[in-house]
């Protein structure tokens, strides 16, 4: 029915020239979605933003990154990411669902604990995203070696030259990997705080802490 919407937002974020794409997925059964979503992650995406719940990306999300073209990018411009950027990002969604569950089990495993103690669960909100980072960070490092690194010796001797590549593309992206556990409903909260609405639910006191800003 809809081959492309364009949708535009007054805000200084975008003033100048920032250009957001939501991809319409790698997986979608349409043609013209498939060819959406590869033609600007193979060509033109200056940054990926992977979208995961607390599970983290999966073998089969990681393995988009090939199918999409993304991968042969950063084969193609492995020793020199300058010329071709496409720095990828996880946006870690649900972390605050996670948070109110953990904070609710203790609160009933112990007796002495406050169930309604906004602190508490700010700081297990914030100690999970801590978590969260580093787990994220070795999940994409295992599917990253899981799905590329995997060729026979006869392949690999081959093509030396290529396999260095695979090798220098992988280490690019984990250097340049960013990982941001966020709490859109906290965000919305504490922004209509400050406009003073009415507002509940709310145990960030910042909205850095919220993981949005970053």
């Amino acid at each position: 029915l809809i081959k492309k919407i364009k949708v535009g937002w007054h805000s200084d974020f975008l003033k100048n020239g920032v250009k957001l794409v939501d991809l319409p997925g790698i997986g979608i059964g349409r043609d013209s979605y498939r060819k959406v979503a590869e033609n600007y992650v193979s060509s033109q995406a200056r940054a990926i933003v992977m979208v995961v719940d607390r599970g983290g990306p999966t073998a089969v999300s990681i393995d988009l990154l090939h199918t999409s073209g993304y991968w042969n990018r950063l084969i193609a411009s492995a020793y020199d990411p300058g010329v071709d950027p496409a720095t990828m990002l996880l946006a870690v969604t649900r972390v605050d669902d996670v948070a109110n569950q953990m904070h609710a089990n203790e609160a009933y495993y112990n007796d002495n604990a406050n169930d309604d103690n906004d602190t508490r669960l700010s700081e297990i909100f914030l100690q999970l995203c801590a978590e969260l980072k580093v787990r994220m960070r070795q999940q994409v490092t295992d599917q990253l070696s899981a799905n590329y690194d995997n060729y026979d010796d006869e392949q690999q001797a081959a093509d030396e030259t290529l396999q260095e590549a695979r090798n220098k593309a992988k280490e690019n992206v984990l250097n340049s990997l960013q990982i941001h556990p966020v709490s859109a409903p906290q965000m919305r909260e504490l922004i209509l705080k400050e406009r003073g609405r009415k507002v509940r639910n709310v145990f960030l006191q910042d909205p850095t802490e919220t993981g949005i800003p970053g």
